[in-house]
């Protein structure tokens, strides 16, 4: 499973990306090794980690006054890194880098890391005062998020992560849906409640007042109290001091609840979840088309590895020449399969024992066991049993078709036996009759 994960994300970056032409040169090769790897990916998790822990210490020190110089060494040392990072990509996958939505998040994030630490420090600006800029250096720790390509080996925690990033157009169209409700809201209130005769009329009550004061002193004011309704955050102490001393205004926090507590809180429910449903099936649909796409591509480097062992251009490979197999060729179907040596290779891919193994029973061989991460013996076994299953149902329909002609021939036989025995009585019947004409004739002749 864990294979079969790695795999699977290593084919969705890549098939983002495109498929690197056939023409690359070896450093784009030898780079696109070092990004699929999975020591690559620990690494840049480490060094992602290390590097959210160092934001944390940093501002400690800077809330306590202490050394930075240390920490500003290691984040000059992290940048440098991910700087490397990103030129690696970007020398891999050229233009189709920016189709990652990864990189253009990294290419935000260091440009800002770059600018602050090599442009902005150096020259003499100060970034305690700026807060837009300080809050864009703090989401680094978003970079944790990258993390989670590691996870894949847990697929509960994935699938939530997964669910939660899915889930940020969601959650900002409900913000901006929350926002217009409650401003709504808010303007009734202040027409019911702020500008209530018991508040500004000519004998204003003081409790009622004060309460105005504290939770609905203007608009902006008004929807902060309201948001207290979103999560029936103690609103108890908002509505009922008020409805007490006037209840008229009962209808207004009752449909208050019913639409921002209750009917928005299940309506977001509901989207998240069609949503993550959604997203399933979209991950299903990716991975059959990943899953074809990558099996275009190992078909296709498998069929010029048989052309290549294909000497005589018969079109099968027999064992003579499959033992004449390159270095780089076996090297290729001994990381497909887990096997070195080239006969142990030609008798698990001749699965009908004929000595010459066609195109088709290479490729399909190997497909398979790259697929389902079986041995070949075990895939070898599989197309024996098949093979068996097959000759037996072919047995099978011999016999039924001889027990058949058996049943023709049986009743032939009868049909022929009952005929004989007819013919057999009716000439017994016509020599008693001659007979018996014989002997009248003679009794005639000797009374004469």
């Amino acid at each position: 499973d864990i294979a079969a994960a790695r795999s699977l994300r290593t084919s969705i970056f890549w098939f983002d990306a495109g498929a690197p032409s056939e023409g690359s040169s070896s450093l784009r090769d030898s780079l696109r090794c070092i990004l699929q790897s999975q020591r690559f990916d620990l690494v840049m998790g480490a060094v992602v980690v290390a590097n959210s822990g160092t934001i944390g210490f940093e501002q400690m020190l800077r809330l306590n006054g202490g050394d930075r110089s240390a920490v500003d060494i290691l984040e000059h040392c992290f940048l440098v890194i991910y700087v490397v990072e990103l030129l690696m990509n970007f020398i891999v996958r050229r233009w189709k880098a920016f189709h990652s939505p990864w990189i253009r998040f990294d290419i935000v994030l260091v440009s800002v890391s770059v600018f602050t630490q090599w442009i902005w420090i150096p020259a003499g600006g100060q970034l305690d005062g700026v807060g837009l800029i300080m809050v864009l250096r703090t989401a680094r720790l978003l970079r944790l998020a990258r993390t989670l390509r590691l996870l894949l080996r847990f697929k509960e925690l994935w699938m939530l992560a997964q669910g939660l990033i899915s889930s940020a157009a969601t959650m900002l169209y409900t913000t901006i849906l929350l926002l217009v409700i409650l401003y709504i809201f808010s303007c009734i209130g202040i027409e019911l409640i702020t500008l209530n005769p018991r508040a500004v009329g000519p004998e204003p009550d003081e409790k009622f007042q004060m309460l105005v004061d504290e939770h609905f002193p203007s608009l902006g004011g008004a929807m902060l109290t309201l948001i207290a309704f979103v999560s029936f955050d103690n609103i108890v102490t908002i509505y009922k001091p008020l409805i007490e001393l006037d209840w008229l205004l009962l209808p207004y926090f009752t449909l208050l609840i019913l639409v921002v507590g209750i009917v928005l809180a299940n309506l977001v429910t509901a989207v998240i979840v069609n949503s993550a449903l959604e997203q399933a099936q979209q991950d299903k649909a990716l991975v059959k088309t990943v899953e074809e796409t990558k099996r275009r591509r190992l078909v296709k480097d498998l069929r010029k590895i048989f052309q290549r062992l294909d000497v005589d251009g018969s079109g099968k490979v027999s064992a003579d020449e499959i033992k004449q197999v390159g270095d780089e060729d076996l090297a290729a179907l001994a990381d497909f399969l887990s096997m070195h040596d080239p006969m142990e290779i030609f008798n698990a891919l001749d699965v009908d024992g004929s000595g010459e193994v066609s195109i088709d029973e290479f490729c399909d061989g190997i497909w398979e066991v790259v697929v389902s991460n079986a041995p070949l013996e075990m895939k070898r076994m599989e197309k024996q049993v098949e093979r068996m299953q097959t000759v037996v149902r072919h047995i099978q329909s011999s016999q039924s078709l001889i027990q058949h002609q058996l049943g023709d021939v049986l009743q032939l036989l009868r049909h022929g036996g009952n005929s004989n025995a007819c013919g057999d009585g009716a000439g017994s019947l016509h020599a008693q009759s001659s007979s018996g004409t014989a002997d009248a004739s003679l009794m005639a002749n000797g009374q004469a």
